[in-house]
């Protein structure tokens, strides 16, 4: 069973829980840096109550994952399923399943930038409207291969710094590596 150290109380899910590796990952000016990045761009001018910041948004999505998870877990086919995830990703058990669900949902928007998709739109598709020179462009900007969206590619990036980071932890503890990004 997972061990949670850390609660954080949200508005719209109550109590959540973290691991101590999610605790980790929170805590890393990285994924700290998210608090200023708006979920929804520049629409608080328009409504002023508008005000999420991926920070919430990232806390509130690896809490409605892990508990999709969990209930997978549940599922009269759990043993075929965790069968499945053992051969294809060399996953063990539904407690580390839930852990890496929980963690991917965590990280999923660690690379956007301030003003978040605007911010990227005036960086890429404004600049470079067709699709191949816009991912040359964004292979050249952040030396990752395969993304068409900036976001996307310097969230892999900042991913990958996360976990080699040694206070993170995060190598011996879970199987990111094994999904591609």
């Amino acid at each position: 069973m997972l061990e949670f150290t850390l609660r954080v109380r949200d508005l719209v899910h109550g109590t959540i829980y973290f691991t101590d590796l999610e605790r980790r990952v929170i805590n890393h000016p990285f994924f700290q840096r998210l608090r200023h990045v708006r979920q929804n761009d520049v629409a608080f001018y328009v409504y002023p109550s508008v005000n999420t910041s991926r920070f919430e948004h990232v806390l509130g999505t690896s809490h409605v994952a892990s508990k999709m998870a969990e209930h997978l877990g549940r599922s009269p086919l759990r043993d075929e399923y965790l069968d499945g995830l053992k051969k294809q990703a060399g996953i063990e058990s539904q407690d580390e399943f839930v852990q890496l669900v929980s963690l991917y949902a965590l990280l999923h928007d660690i690379g956007h930038l301030p003003l978040s998709h605007l911010f990227e739109m005036a960086a890429t598709e404004y600049w470079i409207s067709e699709r191949q020179k816009r991912m040359e462009a964004i292979k050249e900007w952040t030396n990752t291969e395969g993304f068409e969206k900036l976001h996307e590619a310097f969230g892999a990036k900042i991913i990958n710094e996360l976990a080699s980071d040694p206070a993170i932890g995060m190598s011996g503890q879970t199987k990111m590596h094994s999904f591609s990004l």
